[in-house]
């Protein structure tokens, strides 16, 4: 008996290996080395370490407007349409799940900026949107990977209270509308919005619904305070 679960360990071993062997062989394909490819699956930096890793960079008095209709590619899975919501024109719609949208940006003047979306949500499930955000095509912090932003709520009806002076809160229901917010931390830890290094030149934004489809206007870099 032990013999044969020595060898069926050994067997074991032996196709573990042998398809790792054949994972690396085939991703390390077109010249990229094993340290190429297990380079994305590095867990990313948290935000505090990115802003030492980043260093001090003043924070330009300037501000950067992108249209979310000019984006420069789209994936087949962002399902993305130009229209009309909430009388906002040639707004870009991001009506699938999972895909992304690329947009390129000319800076001028290098620095920290702060990011902002101008947007809408778009019926779905009814939860927040969560977005994973790229710059060059990498995460610049764990946090990007899930930026959220919230859908408007109000009580669909007035407070009511019953025989027993029990007071009963009405139902909510969403109220569609255009609002402008800022890439921030939704756990907590950081009260200010966060802050992205960009170099002086052209870069290149990425953004991947993974909840909820959204509409968006504008995508804008800007500081709430220059220094």
């Amino acid at each position: 008996m032990q013999k044969i679960l020595k060898v069926f360990v050994t067997v074991v071993y032996i196709f573990m290996f042998a398809l790792n062997s054949s994972f690396f062989y085939v991703n390390a394909s077109n010249n990229e080395t094993i340290d190429d490819v297990m380079e994305g699956y590095v867990k990313t930096i948290g935000y505090s370490e990115y802003l030492l890793k980043t260093g001090s960079a003043p924070h330009p008095d300037s501000e950067i407007n992108i249209n979310a209709k000019d984006y420069t590619f789209a994936s087949e899975q962002a399902q993305v349409t130009v229209g009309e919501i909430l009388d906002i024109k040639d707004c870009l719609l991001l009506n699938g799940i999972g895909g992304k949208v690329y947009w390129t940006v000319e800076v001028e003047l290098a620095g920290y900026y702060e990011l902002s979306f101008d947007y809408c949500p778009l019926p779905y499930k009814g939860t927040n949107i969560v977005l994973k955000l790229e710059i060059d095509k990498k995460t610049p912090f764990d946090q990007a990977t899930r930026l959220i932003l919230n859908r408007i709520w109000k009580d669909n009806g007035k407070i009511k209270t019953d025989k027993k002076g029990n007071q009963i809160v009405p139902p909510q229901i969403e109220v569609p509308q255009w609002t402008i917010e800022k890439a921030k931390d939704t756990d907590g830890y950081q009260n200010e919005p966060f802050l992205f290094y960009f170099g002086a030149g052209k870069h290149e934004i990425s953004l991947e619904t993974t909840s909820e489809p959204i509409a968006i206007n504008k995508i804008i870099l800007n500081n709430s305070k220059s220094f």
